[in-house]
């Protein structure tokens, strides 16, 4: 790859020939328009010249979902910060970013004279083709207080951000049961699962939600969690009428699908990627064909009755990686998508829209999906990697650190989404309560998985608590310590102020 330097008489618009890159002012920033008939692009490096202050530390967010891997650290100029950043001095907090919906790929590095915005429009890992198209990549915004705290400015920055969020019409909870089934489900299962969470809500006014998590599909096996999705296996009856069966018990029906991975293709156009051991497909987003079977999909899904979508897996199907494993490359695999005219992102965004648009009032939740391109389309954003039903340790790093640092992002870009509460009998209740009262208490949605026949009269009435909590309307938590503590333990609330001992016994907050 060879890197062509712009130049500027104005400090609005670089170019060389033919090859032409403009800032367009926008608010509280400018827009990246990029012209380039001639000479295909890959990448756009933008610098701006800035003193770092030593003490400064640096919050940059997630690519997709987090992984236990926020927070604050001091100045390190190999990080990658994905989509945007906040650097706090002293009571100064600044934060440099780009809006939702972007035409690129974006991350953010930071030296101690430089920073480096680096605008990803290739399309797959092939340099775009923009002939007589003008591409708007990006909107670069950035802001500046001394008067609120760190937080309050997070939340802002989001806001300007992400200025239209389609978020949920009511507050989401409920039950679904990968935590303590992992893949071993049922008919039977899902629907002893469904009474308990009937039960748990009682007479809230909102209805919580069952979500059938993966292994209802009818090709499932311990090493296989891929499609089709026209039918269940034989541990299920006929999907419709089990939805209807879950709403009879008065709750609300969701299911869960991986869209991307398939066994069989009809079309080796189709293939965006072969697995390694080359009986199974990653279906190329790009492609007409794939993205008419993925809606016929959800069409069924909305049609048998479910008012909830959870469709996971399909950034890591996509580049290859997990988001924690990216670096400004993004992939470790060759891409080459079907449609070459437009960029990755552009691509991703369409696939996005489309499920959004086919499954009309029922609700998505994106699991492993692109935080700045599912912001504004999808009602929910899993945030982070899973918790646990068996390591509290692991809900404590993926769930904790999760729920605080893109608590900013709950209400801003989508409904916000730190994972479950797995309830079992390899983890200790005193611990795992705690994990239920920061979630009930955040405003966030709140997902619960367990044995039913292994709740205490001391769990019921915690979970029961914790759902009429999760049923109404909640300004969002703010972890307190945040600064300082990558597992935040101090949080204010509408409940107040709580401390949450993470590592042992609980106690009340002095």
């Amino acid at each position: 790859m060879e890197w062509i330097e712009l130049y500027s008489d104005n400090q609005r618009q670089w170019k060389i020939n033919d090859l032409i890159v403009e800032l367009e002012e926008a608010h509280k920033g400018f827009t990246v328009r990029v012209a380039s008939p001639g000479i295909p692009l890959s990448r756009i490096q933008l610098t701006w010249r800035k003193k770092i202050f030593p003490e400064t530390k640096f919050l940059g967010d997630a690519f997709e979902r987090s992984y236990g891997d926020l927070g604050f650290e001091i100045l390190q100029p190999d990080r990658i910060m994905p989509w945007y950043f906040m650097a706090v001095h002293n009571n100064q907090t600044e934060c440099y970013g780009v809006m939702t919906d972007p035409n690129a790929l974006c991350s953010w590095q930071v030296n101690d004279t430089e920073i480096d915005l680096w605008i990803d429009i290739r399309n797959g890992t092939s340099p775009l083709q923009l002939g007589n198209r003008v591409l708007d990549a990006v909107t670069v915004v950035y802001d500046h207080t001394d008067t609120l705290e760190p937080f309050e400015a997070a939340t802002a920055f989001c806001e300007t951000m992400c200025p239209t969020p389609n978020l949920p019409r009511e507050p989401i909870y409920g039950g679904n049961d990968w935590y303590y089934a992992y893949g071993n489900n049922s008919e039977a299962l899902i629907l002893e699962h469904t009474a308990l969470i009937s039960n748990l809500s009682g007479a809230n006014a909102v209805r919580p939600f069952m979500v059938i998590d993966d292994g209802w599909q009818v090709d499932h096996s311990s090493s296989y969690n891929g499609g089709p999705w026209h039918q269940s296996n034989q541990k299920f009856g006929f999907m419709k009428e089990l939805a209807q069966k879950i709403k009879q018990m008065d709750v609300r029906p969701g299911i869960w699908l991986r869209p991307l991975l398939v066994h069989t293709v009809e079309n080796q156009d189709h293939i965006l990627h072969a697995q390694p051991n080359n009986s199974e497909y990653i279906l190329d987003i790009s492609h007409p064909d794939v993205l008419k079977k993925v809606s016929e999909d959800i069409e069924r899904i909305v049609d048998w009755g479910f008012e909830l979508i959870k469709h996971d897996f399909s950034t890591v199907d996509i580049f290859g990686q997990w988001g924690s494993e990216m670096n400004l490359q993004y992939t470790n695999k060759v891409i080459s998508f079907h449609d070459k005219t437009l960029t990755t992102a552009e691509i991703v965004k369409k696939f996005y829209k489309t499920i959004k648009e086919k499954s009309q009032s029922a609700y998505i939740i994106g699991c492993n999906t692109i935080s700045h391109l599912a912001a504004g389309v999808f009602e929910i954003q899993r945030t982070g990697d899973d918790t646990s039903g068996r390591e509290f340790s692991r809900t404590r790093k993926m769930g904790i650190n999760t729920l605080a640092y893109r608590m900013p992002q709950h209400n801003t870009f989508y409904s916000a989404d730190a994972d479950c509460v797995g309830i079992t009998t390899e983890i200790p209740w005193h611990q795992n309560v705690q994990w239920l009262q920061v979630l009930s208490n955040s405003g966030t949605p709140l997902f619960i998985s367990c044995n039913p026949n292994e709740l205490t009269e001391e769990m019921t009435m915690d979970l029961k608590k914790a759902f009429e909590l999760a049923s109404q309307y909640q300004n969002s938590a703010v972890p307190v310590d945040w600064l300082s503590n990558s597992y935040p333990s101090v949080w204010k609330s509408d409940q107040g102020l709580t401390r949450y001992e993470w590592y042992s016994s609980p106690r009340s907050f002095e």
